[in-house]
C-alpha cells in the first residue's frame, strides 16, 4: 500500500469523525452583535444549494428584528462549509466571515468572504489551499496595533493596523502540524499575498515527551489564540504530535509601512498530559490568561470535562454535567473564572 493511499484512507476516516465549531459570535464597537452558524442542508430542504452544508449571519442591532441572512459563497460550491469564525474592521465597517471549506474528503481549503455596510457580499478569497491537504480546527485573534520599524536607527512607534491571525491544523502526506498566517486588513481589504507557515518555525526544537499507551492525541491537534490587553500580540497556544509537546507564542505584527510579518517572541513548552485518554464531542478549546495558567475542556457524553495544567503538571480529567441548571456555556464561564482566579 502506497504512502499516498493510506494517507487518503486516513482522510474518509477524518471526514467521518470530523470536530468542528458550528457558530462563532462578534460584537462591534458600535453594538451590532453578528452570529455566523453552520447548517445542514439535510436539515433545511427548502434551501436551494449544492453544498452539504453551508453558513448563515445573524445581525442583531439593538431592539431591531434580528436579519438573517445565507452566506451566498457557501451556497455555490459543493461539499461542506464549516467551523466559521469572524472579524470587524470598524474604519471600514467590512465584516469578514472566515470558514473551512470541503468539497471532498480528500482536501479542504480555507477560505473568507467580505460583507460591508450595505450588506454587499464580495468575491470568496482562498488562502490556504494545497490538494490533498486537509485542514480543519480554524481559529482566529484579531490584534489592533503594529509595530512599525523606525528608519536609520530611530525607535520602532505602535500604529493602528487590523490584523488577523488565523491558525489551523493541517493534514498532509508529508504529516501533521499547526499552521498560521497573519491577514492585514487595508480599508476593508486584505493585503496579498498571504503566507501561510508552520508554528513550528517559530519555535526551538523539543525532545520527545513519554505518554501512556492509551494516549490520545487528538489534545494536540486544536491550537488556540489569544489577543494581548494591549491588542499588539496575540499569543497561540499548539501542539506538535511527534514530539507529544504543547507550545506557547507570541506573536506581534512588526515591519515597515508596507509589510507586515510576525515576530515570534516568548516561547514556551509544555508536556502533553500523558495520561489523556478520552473522547470528545466536539471542538477541544483551551483557556489561557497567563503563560502559567492553561486548561483545556471538551464536551463528552453530557458533560463538560476538563483538565489544568499547575507548573508541570496536569490534573486528571474531571466533568461538570449538564442539566437544566447547568448548561453548557454557565459551565464553560466556570472553567474560565477557575483559571483566572488561581
Amino acid at each position: 500500500m502506497t504512502r499516498r493511499f493510506i494517507f487518503l484512507c486516513t482522510l474518509v476516516l477524518l471526514a467521518q469523525t470530523a470536530i468542528a465549531q458550528e457558530r462563532d459570535v462578534l460584537l462591534t464597537t458600535e453594538g451590532t452583535l453578528h452570529e455566523i452558524a453552520v447548517e445542514r442542508t439535510a436539515d433545511h430542504p427548502d434551501v436551494k444549494t449544492l453544498a452539504r452544508a453551508y453558513l448563515t449571519l445573524t445581525t442583531r442591532e439593538g431592539d431591531a428584528v434580528p436579519e438573517r441572512v445565507l452566506v451566498p459563497a457557501t451556497l455555490m460550491s459543493r461539499g461542506e462549509s464549516t467551523n466559521p469564525a469572524l472579524a470587524y474592521d470598524s474604519e471600514s465597517g467590512m465584516l469578514f466571515v472566515f470558514w473551512e471549506h470541503a468539497q471532498n474528503a480528500m482536501s479542504s481549503q480555507l477560505r473568507f468572504v467580505t460583507r460591508d455596510r450595505e450588506g454587499n457580499w464580495g468575491e470568496p478569497v482562498d488562502f490556504a489551499e494545497a490538494a490533498y491537504h486537509r485542514r480543519h480546527n480554524l481559529r482566529i485573534a484579531v490584534t489592533a496595533n503594529a509595530e512599525q520599524t523606525g528608519e536609520a536607527g530611530e525607535p520602532a512607534t505602535t500604529v493602528p493596523e487590523i490584523n488577523v491571525h488565523a491558525i489551523w491544523w493541517e493534514e498532509s502526506a508529508d504529516g501533521e502540524r499547526a499552521r498560521y498566517a497573519m491577514l492585514t486588513l487595508d480599508r476593508g481589504r486584505v493585503r496579498m499575498p498571504i503566507m501561510a507557515r508552520d508554528l513550528d518555525s517559530f519555535t526551538k526544537v523539543a525532545e520527545p515527551n513519554q505518554v501512556d499507551p492509551g494516549f490520545n492525541p487528538e489534545i494536540l491537534r486544536h491550537p488556540s489564540a489569544f489577543t494581548s490587553p494591549g491588542r499588539d500580540s496575540v499569543d497561540v497556544v499548539f501542539g506538535n504530535t511527534t514530539t507529544r509537546s504543547l507550545h506557547r507564542l507570541t506573536l506581534k505584527p512588526v515591519g515597515d509601512a508596507r509589510v507586515r510579518i510576525p515576530v515570534g517572541r516568548r516561547e514556551r513548552e509544555y508536556p502533553a498530559p500523558k495520561r489523556f485518554n478520552a473522547r470528545t464531542d466536539g471542538a477541544i478549546a483551551s483557556v489561557s490568561p497567563s503563560d502559567d495558567r492553561l486548561a483545556f475542556y471538551f464536551h463528552s457524553e453530557g458533560s463538560v470535562k476538563y483538565l489544568v495544567l499547575r507548573g508541570e503538571e496536569w490534573s486528571t480529567i474531571r466533568a461538570i454535567t449538564l442539566d437544566e441548571s447547568v448548561s453548557r456555556e454557565t459551565a464553560v464561564e466556570a472553567i474560565r473564572r477557575m483559571v483566572s482566579s488561581y
